[in-house]
């Protein structure tokens, strides 16, 4: 991955992503020696992303870059990032950003009838303000918060695989990424440790179509499923679904290490992806416990879960 991201033009196209693959990474791995290099590597990728969002070119920001900022923000402490800059500029960009539809680019009013990649990239979104609100304070409450977004997300009807009966499974793909990511956003990517009674609507979708993904062959959801059941604290030797997972990443690894036909990928982001997600499902981790946002979750599950 790293080598993939030395190309300036891929760097820039994964962007805030490239960050966390490795400071997800850094973050939580029991390896020091991959921590160690992870996070010098999460650190060089932030610098160079953070001089991208704040070129004097790059001014006002628009909204989707207004939230990377916001996310590099809540973790400038460990990614070595000027947080006094950085929240200078976050917080300008806030006055003209204040409201929901300002700054996620839809109303959530809007959300029971927008496209399945709106509800995605609003609810990512929300992610990202509610990480800043947990480690700035309230300067950064954008309501509705990502309390009642979560809310939202519990109240829609998840299509499994064998309801789907379309030919490319694409709305069971769309809802599979969707409940893949609310199980990332309580577990700040691998980071905190889940807990069933956290979003047990989540889980036993999970569950109950993890056999279809895998049967599939679709590396990226297994990869993903995988991976949420190993932040439940889960792992080969006592589940069936992250054995079987396991033994699929590996036996599709390429030769060069890599996963997935990822040369063929016109997109940056898409070629890296496979191989981003088939780490997360095979890494072992080590679980963060007591961090400001883990607090603030605390508070967002007591809403969702009431």
């Amino acid at each position: 991955m790293e080598t993939f991201l030395a190309k300036d033009a891929n760097l820039d196209d994964v962007g805030l992503d490239a960050v966390y693959i490795f400071h997800e990474i850094a973050e939580s791995s029991p390896n020091p020696q991959i921590r160690t290099r992870a996070r010098a590597t999460a650190r060089k990728y932030a610098r160079h992303v953070v001089k991208t969002l704040l070129a004097p070119g790059n001014t006002p920001l628009d909204h989707r870059d207004l939230v990377d900022l916001i996310d590099l923000l809540s973790e400038a402490g460990p990614l070595a990032l000027d947080k006094r800059r950085l929240q200078a500029r976050a917080v300008r960009g806030l006055k003209k950003h204040r409201s929901f539809k300002a700054l996620h680019g839809v109303a959530f009013r809007k959300l029971p009838t927008a496209s399945e990649d709106d509800v995605f990239d609003t609810m990512m979104s929300a992610y990202s303000v509610a990480k800043a609100e947990a480690a700035c304070g309230k300067a950064f409450a954008v309501r509705p918060g990502l309390a009642k977004m979560l809310a939202f997300i519990k109240g829609r009807e998840f299509i499994s695989a064998a309801a789907d009966t379309s030919d490319d499974k694409g709305t069971f793909q769309d809802h599979a990424y969707l409940a893949t990511h609310v199980a990332y956003i309580l577990s700040n990517y691998g980071r905190l440790r889940l807990r069933r009674s956290d979003a047990p609507w989540v889980y036993r979708y999970l569950r109950a179509n993890f056999a279809a993904v895998l049967a599939d062959k679709d590396l990226e959801l297994v990869a993903e499923f995988v991976d949420i059941f190993r932040s439940l604290g889960r792992s080969e030797a006592d589940d069936p679904d992250v054995r079987a997972g396991t033994a699929f990443l590996l036996k599709a690894q390429n030769a060069d290490g890599s996963w997935g036909p990822w040369r063929s990928e016109e997109d940056a982001y898409d070629a890296i992806h496979y191989t981003w997600c088939a780490v997360s499902g095979l890494r072992r981790r080590v679980f963060l416990e007591g961090t400001p946002y883990a607090r603030h979750l605390a508070d967002v599950l007591k809403y969702v879960n009431r």
